[in-house]
């Protein structure tokens, strides 16, 4: 799954595909018509790979309204089904859906809607959404993670407030029950800055004990920062930075992680190094391309990688430089070469064994702005 131009002539021709991780058998799943921003939320895979949910931006105004809508769909782009509708006033975006999360059973999508909360979303009943936490303070709500096999959402807020100039913005992961209860701040940061940080990743421990998540933060001298912080799931514990990048993306099993680093006078690249921040290697090595986000495969053999090509500026400035690559997590760094020439950003691949997968594992791709990189 990944999104892309189905006019490279028009910037408004965003569809989501699907795509083999050979690069063969390339289907588009959406319509003329619909609406797929380059922005959050993006699509994402059910829990057994068989489903994609996806938030659809209506084109045009209805008197002075936008409007969006969620919708889940088979993964062969069938049994497409309307699960929620908002609309509100253009310029306000108090309502916008920010993010999406399947439950583990598969059966319910968190839903964030930035000043609104988290709302949860039963796939046999649509139109019916279910309050479990409400935004304060003005406070924008995204980022919504489901603990796998547990009842526990975590989620990210954050608010502006300017006083006689000055603008502050405080940030927030929560972590709450779906039922609404036991909901506990885990991560706070408060900085004085004009900039906001909008949505984040977050993960779960394995044994969803502890969560993990980056957030903006002043070092010692001022500067503003983005750090990777851990918290006691129950927050029994003030937040601790890890030392670790800031935009990770561990294994499956949890033992290794992937990041991208930026190096003076380098294209930046995708590492791969132990939990304990121990054996930390280059995963490709390949001057001509530039690597912003990498995913593991479900068996934590492979990483799937996105990368812009950095030879030719022109390419670059036109949009067409942006492709998937497929590499061995454990191999020494080899060159790269595209599964598909195609523009294509940000991995995300089925959560499914690839073998299992007929008739060829299928990748995700989710095409969105850079996310700040981490320099160790």
């Amino acid at each position: 799954m990944f999104e892309g131009l189905s006019d490279q002539s028009r910037l408004d021709s965003n569809a989501i595909y699907l795509v083999n991780a050979n690069g063969t058998n390339l289907k588009r799943l959406m319509t003329d018509g619909d609406g797929i921003l380059k922005t959050s939320p993006f699509p994402q895979w059910s829990p057994d790979g068989q489903q994609i949910a996806y938030v659809n931006r209506l084109e045009g105004l209805i008197g002075g309204s936008i409007a969006a809508e969620l919708y889940p769909v088979d993964r062969d782009g069938a049994n497409r089904r309307l699960l929620m509708h908002v609309t509100e006033d253009f310029g306000r975006r108090t309502q916008s859906i920010t993010g999406i999360a399947w439950s583990p059973d598969g059966k319910t999508l968190a839903v964030t809607r930035l000043a609104a909360g988290l709302f949860l979303v039963p796939l046999n009943k649509p139109g019916e959404p279910r309050l479990v936490f409400e935004s304060q303070s003005a406070q924008d709500i995204s980022s919504p993670v489901w603990l796998p096999n547990r009842n526990r959402i975590a989620f990210y807020s954050h608010g502006q407030t300017a006083e006689a100039g000055e603008f502050s913005q405080t940030s927030e992961v929560h972590v709450v029950n779906d039922d609404g209860s036991a909901e506990v701040t885990v991560g706070r940061s408060v900085v004085q800055s004009r900039f906001s940080q909008h949505d984040i990743p977050i993960h779960w421990s394995a044994d969803g004990s502890k969560v993990f998540f980056p957030l903006m933060v002043s070092d010692p001298y001022g500067t503003l920062t983005i750090r990777a912080y851990v918290s006691n799931a129950d927050s029994s514990e003030d937040m601790q930075w890890t030392q670790r990048p800031a935009y990770e993306d561990p294994s499956p099993d949890g033992s290794r992680i992937a990041f991208a680093k930026s190096q003076p006078d380098c294209p930046n690249e995708i590492f791969v190094m132990n939990k304990d921040g121990s054996g930390i290697r280059r995963a490709a090595n390949d001057p001509d391309w530039a690597c912003t986000t990498s995913t593991w495969s479900p068996d934590g053999q492979r990483l799937v990688l996105s990368c812009h090509f950095v030879s030719d500026q022109w390419r670059l400035a036109i949009g067409c430089s942006w492709r998937i690559f497929v590499i061995a997590a454990d191999n020494s760094p080899t060159k790269l070469t595209p599964i598909i020439d195609r523009d294509a950003l940000y991995p995300s691949v089925a959560p499914v064994p690839w073998e299992n997968v007929s008739p060829s594992p299928r990748l995700g791709e989710v095409c969105h702005p850079a996310r700040p990189l981490s320099i160790i």
